[in-house]
C-alpha cells in the first residue's frame, strides 16, 4: 500500500508545472506526524523555494482541506506557516513551502539555555 502512494505522489510531482524544477531524486522523509500523514523533503531548481515539503494524507484516512483552510487563516493572520502551493485534495497530496528543519522546541530550547547563561 505504502509503495502504491509512493508512485502515485511521484506521479503527481511529474505532473507538476515544470517552473517548479523538481528534483524527484532527492526526495526524503522530513518528519512524522501524529496522524496518517507523511511528509517529504525534495530538493527545488526554483530560486524562490530551493527545498519543499510534500504532504502526503491518504483521503480514506484524512482530508487535506482543514489544514489548507488553517494554513490559510494563519497566513491571513500574519503567521510565518507552510504555503500551499500546490495540491492535489482527490489524492491527498499538497507542496508546501518548506520552513526548515528547526522545529519551535528546540528554537526555545536554545533561548531558554541563552537566558539561563546570561
Amino acid at each position: 500500500m505504502l509503495n502504491n502512494r509512493l508512485d502515485t505522489l511521484c506521479h503527481w510531482l511529474e505532473g507538476l508545472p515544470s517552473s517548479w524544477k523538481l528534483d524527484l531524486s532527492s526526495l526524503v522523509p522530513a518528519s512524522a506526524d501524529a496522524s496518517f500523514r507523511r511528509y517529504f523533503r525534495l530538493n527545488s531548481q526554483n530560486a524562490l523555494y530551493p527545498t519543499l515539503i510534500v504532504m502526503d494524507a491518504p483521503p480514506q484516512s484524512e482530508s487535506v482541506e482543514p489544514f489548507i483552510a488553517i494554513a490559510e487563516l494563519l497566513q491571513y493572520a500574519g503567521l510565518h506557516v507552510p504555503r500551499v502551493l500546490e495540491k492535489n485534495t482527490a489524492d491527498g497530496f499538497l507542496l508546501l513551502s518548506d520552513l526548515g528543519s528547526a522545529t519551535y522546541l528546540s528554537a526555545l530550547s536554545d533561548c531558554n539555555a541563552i537566558s539561563k547563561s546570561a
